[in-house]
């Protein structure tokens, strides 16, 4: 049967198309533009011992700065130099980065960052020096990066972040000898084209020795700004006041948020007893705040909401089991101005040079909503509203955080299309003026035009949540239906009149209404899920007399749990014989697009086949970690089958 009607249906459509516009296909956005952070870390052999150590510790913070949902798919390598270089740790995306394995790769590879000075008890992590060597030479270490960022894709912006602590002395002979002459020459006749040419975005930082007159040297190397920058990047940083790498991590983060343009994380270093003050918004849905002290002793993080709480310790991830690593999450954080701040409690310990670093994160989100008027005598709408919405109930700063969002907007069935765009003045407009629509489902779809948001810099946390907008059924059995065939008809001359053709359609529009209405109820059965190596979790039962039954899936971190559903457009699994398929799940429920769909078979050939391989019931695979069952149970006649109706007990993938 279910193979009938598709074949009806295909054939229907064929034969309608000659009345009836192909609705053109929607094109999606094009990627967004990320990040491949490349670091050249100077290990030459002027670089101290508690340099190496600090540098290790500003390296590890790199990948926080990248950690945004519209970011963790940039990339991150690591090249360490001296009279060579070498790639100690190899290029992976930020998201990797932040796993549990990945945080002790990027330990272990960073941990080759060593002086070789006796003093040093872990010098022999540091690469062979037939590798590396003693000396500094800048350029071996942007050739090594250009080599690195070789195979990247269009959409990746390469970053170098320069740490050097010297002038270029290739072969320990001095700056400006003719070999370093010689070495530089070939820097801007080859390598520094080479930069340009793939849009490097150079910035130089400068600890221990360097001079501002040697960093500034390697600004020929870099590429001009990026598009989204209104003004040059200052590039060159140099630690003039304390000459220690410790401070450098301040100056990262000005040179990540020009790069970013906005985008990065921000990290703050704080300063013991000195109090750092920041907003926090009302459309905050959470707030998690990880404040490392790097080791440092003596010292005690203290945050205070705007209501002058003081907040406890919550150990939201993995992280915050380190004895350094303070950890701290609110749901819906008060408004207001927020404080953060780490008191001296041993002064003996407590070090003023070290890295206190604090990482905030906000979770929010904004959403539309739609309503339209309906136009019956038209099957389409008079007008529709569409409203900007924080998700956050109450929340009133919405207005303020966006500048401008445009979306593509259309009615998926009807070749119906506008271009909104939302302001901070204008957060509900009207569109869709006097729009008919075709026979079928007519879903109001939005998509977020990338190029076309503007987020205000305080709130570039802030996603847009795809939600369900409106959407109206047109019955293609209605007198305005065959009105527009008739009306299509009577343009023709009478003498050339198709009859056969209209004779044709009605007798496959009979057809498939006697075959849609032969509809039956789901069997009664159990739902049951397990894991991933066949250990029930649980079940539960169906034994009501419907033909679609909703349940809702709730991830945890370890587990799966299903629920019953009263609401279809909540739910996210579907029993159903409604259509002809047996269990969906949705991945996307606001896509309406699903993972998976199981359909109900019919004709006996197919169900002995599935007898002959033991597979009667239905069964999905979720996540690779979850397969969800549904056995029907063996009396079938509960299921309110018509005479010539086909059984329920076989399944198979549609």
């Amino acid at each position: 049967m279910v193979k009938s009607i598709k074949l009806v249906s295909l054939t229907f459509a064929l034969l309608l198309s000659q009345f009836i516009q192909v609705p053109t296909v929607f094109a999606e956005n094009e990627s967004e533009e990320l990040i491949h952070l490349v670091v050249l870390a100077d290990i030459s052999g002027s670089l101290q011992t508690v340099d190496t150590r600090e540098l290790q510790q500003l390296i590890d913070k790199l990948p926080s700065f990248l950690d945004t949902e519209k970011l963790n798919r940039s990339k991150l390598s690591v090249i360490a130099f001296a009279s060579k270089a070498v790639l100690i740790c190899e290029t992976k995306e930020v998201k990797e980065l932040k796993t549990t394995v990945g945080s002790e790769f990027f330990r272990d590879c960073t941990n080759k960052i060593q002086s070789n000075r006796s003093d040093n008890t872990e010098s022999g992590n540091r690469p062979d020096f037939d590798l590396i060597g003693e000396d500094t030479n800048q350029i071996k270490a942007f050739e090594r990066g250009l080599e690195v960022i070789s195979n990247d894709p269009e959409n990746y912006v390469p970053v170098f972040l320069l740490l050097t602590d010297g002038a270029l002395d290739p072969l320990d002979t001095g700056e400006g000898s003719p070999e370093a002459d010689s070495e530089y020459e070939r820097g801007f006749k080859d390598i520094s084209p080479e930069m340009k040419k793939n849009s490097v975005q150079l910035f130089i930082f400068g600890f221990g020795d360097a001079k501002a007159s040697n960093l500034s040297e390697w600004l020929g190397f870099t590429a001009e700004r990026r598009a989204c920058q209104e003004e040059a990047p200052e590039r060159v940083y140099l630690n003039e006041e304390n000459r220690t790498v410790s401070r450098l991590l301040a100056s990262i983060n000005i040179a990540m948020k020009q790069v970013t343009c906005g985008e990065s994380k921000e990290l703050i270093l704080l300063e013991p007893g000195k109090p750092y003050l920041f907003p926090v918004s009302d459309l905050a849905e959470s707030l998690e705040i990880k404040v490392n002290l790097n080791g440092v002793d003596g010292v005690q993080p203290v945050i205070t909401t705007s209501n002058g709480d003081v907040l406890g310790e919550n150990n939201f991830d993995e992280d915050c089991g380190d004895a350094y690593i303070f950890c701290y999450k609110v749901i819906e954080p008060s408004k207001g101005e927020w404080s953060a701040t780490t008191e001296v409690f041993n002064q003996s310990t407590a070090t003023g040079n070290s890295i206190i670093a604090l990482e905030k994160t906000f979770y929010g989100s904004f959403k539309i909503n739609s309503e339209c008027v309906l136009n019956t005598l038209k099957e389409g709408v008079d007008q529709c509203t569409l409203e900007l919405a924080s998700t956050r109930s109450n929340a009133s700063d919405l207005n303020i955080a966006i500048n401008k969002v445009t979306f593509n907007a259309r009615f998926n069935n009807s070749n119906i299309e506008e271009l909104i765009e939302f302001s901070n003045n204008q957060l509900t407009l009207n569109a869709f003026v006097g729009e008919a629509f075709q026979t079928g489902v007519n879903e109001l779809i939005l998509q977020a035009v990338t190029d076309g948001f503007d987020i205000n810099e305080q709130f570039k946390w802030l996603q847009y949540a795809p939600t369900e907008q409106w959407s109206y059924e047109v019955i293609s059995a209605t007198t305005t239906t065959i009105l527009a065939i008739e009306e299509a008809v009577e343009a023709e001359e009478e003498a050339s009149f198709p009859w056969w053709l209209l004779i044709t359609i009605v007798t496959l529009l009979l057809a498939i209404f006697y075959l849609a209405s032969r509809k039956r109820n789901l069997p009664f059965g159990d739902i049951e899920y397990y894991n991933n190596i066949g250990q029930r979790i649980n079940k539960i039962n169906h034994g009501e007399l419907v033909r679609e039954a909703y349940f809702y899936i709730k991830f945890t971190d370890e587990t799966i749990d299903i629920q019953h559903s009263d609401n279809k457009n909540d739910s996210n699994l579907i029993l159903s014989s409604v259509e002809s398929f047996g269990m969906e799940i949705f991945t996307d429920r606001e896509r309406r697009s699903s993972e998976v769909k199981l359909t109900f078979k019919g004709d006996s050939e197919n169900n002995e086949k599935i007898h002959e391989v033991g597979y009667p019931d239905t069964e999905i695979k979720i996540m690779d970690k979850y397969i969800i069952k549904f056995i029907a149970d063996e009396d079938t006649k509960q299921y309110n089958l018509e005479e010539d109706d086909t059984s329920f007990d076989d399944f198979d993938l549609d």
